[in-house]
């Protein structure tokens, strides 16, 4: 059922008129199938995948607004699919479906621009699949599997620069998961690291060995690195009027959903819950947020990389309160 929601707005927001950004990405892509260099004919401050994403949907659904929404409706069909299951598997069915549910009202929501194809839409997919290929991993004995998480998080970070602190999560809880073992199992925790680091550098340095091979490093490294890093550390004292006004845009009218998500972290320390299960949700929902002060602009839709530790945090609000009453009755 609540797939089939998604299913019906979604096409009903197919042809949406294109927002800004994705007029931008739209053109370039478009540019890429003439055969344009990207960084050099055409130019944008976003890592490649985006472009390429949007080249493949065009290629694949072709070039109209309907055909590139199409796209995003099949992004987010998968990523709530995803992270049903993840949090089904790593917490519980009732967890998982509330979690499914908040995730699905705040992809679709007009205050995160959820109607538009963002890199941080796109980006949540690869990021997500990587984590949960991590949690898995840590489970096991093989070290393989490190190395495919972090690979997936590297791919979600060519999307957009901002989700680096996916790939920081995984290191910092690999840690954290390594530490919890006596005697602490230093070659393992090393060489699993680093596997998950190696995947995770892998996706970023092909794409400057192929920049490098065809001449255009210098103009890859301006536009992805020198210019973003100017823009994001410029006027940040207006930026944080910025804030002030885009925190309340974000929250209209789902004040509940935000206010149900600081309850689920209040519910993590009063409702009996595995240590492990309390210090990643909490790490999760900091990196998030790290993530959406990267640039200190904090567009509407910066917050869309948010909204999957939102969603779990109403979740583990609702088991927690269930647990809760069944404690006083």
């Amino acid at each position: 059922m609540l797939l089939l929601f998604v299913l019906l707005v979604r096409f009903n927001l197919l042809g949406m008129p294109l927002e800004r950004d994705e007029g931008g990405f739209a053109y370039t892509a478009y540019q890429l199938l003439q055969g344009e260099s990207l960084y050099a004919d055409i130019y944008d401050i976003k890592p490649p995948m985006l472009y390429l994403t949007y080249a493949l949907f065009m290629a694949v659904f072709g070039y109209t607004v309907e055909g590139l929404h199409f796209g995003l409706l099949l992004f987010d069909l998968a990523y709530l699919l995803l992270l049903f299951i993840f949090v089904k598997q790593f917490f519980d069915q009732t967890t998982a479906l509330v979690t499914a549910t908040a995730f699905a009202i705040l992809s679709l929501s007009p205050n995160l621009l959820g109607f538009a194809t963002h890199a941080t839409h796109l980006a949540i997919l690869p990021g997500l699949a990587g984590i949960w290929l991590l949690m898995r991993a840590l489970e096991g004995e093989r070290k393989l599997p490190f190395y495919w998480a972090g690979l997936l998080l590297g791919l979600a970070f060519l999307y957009k620069q901002q989700v680096v602190h996916f790939m920081l999560f995984a290191g910092f809880f690999t840690i954290y998961d390594f530490a919890r073992k006596r005697p602490f199992p230093v070659k393992d925790w090393f060489l699993s690291e680093a596997f998950l680091v190696a995947g995770s550098i892998t996706p970023y340095l092909l794409v400057v060995a192929y920049m490098v091979v065809i001449g255009h490093f210098e103009d890859f490294w301006f536009y992805t690195v020198t210019w973003p890093t100017e823009y994001a550390t410029s006027d940040t004292g207006a930026n944080w009027e910025i804030v002030k006004l885009q925190v309340n845009n974000v929250v209209e009218n789902q004040t509940w959903i935000w206010y149900t998500a600081g309850l689920g972290i209040v519910a993590l320390f009063l409702v009996a819950t595995p240590n492990r299960q309390r210090v990643w949700v909490l790490l999760f929902t900091f990196f998030m947020c790290l993530s959406v002060a990267t640039g200190f602009h904090f567009y509407q839709h910066y917050f869309i990389v948010l909204i999957p530790a939102i969603a779990l945090l109403n979740g583990i609000f609702v088991r927690s309160g269930g647990a809760f009453l069944d404690q006083l009755l």
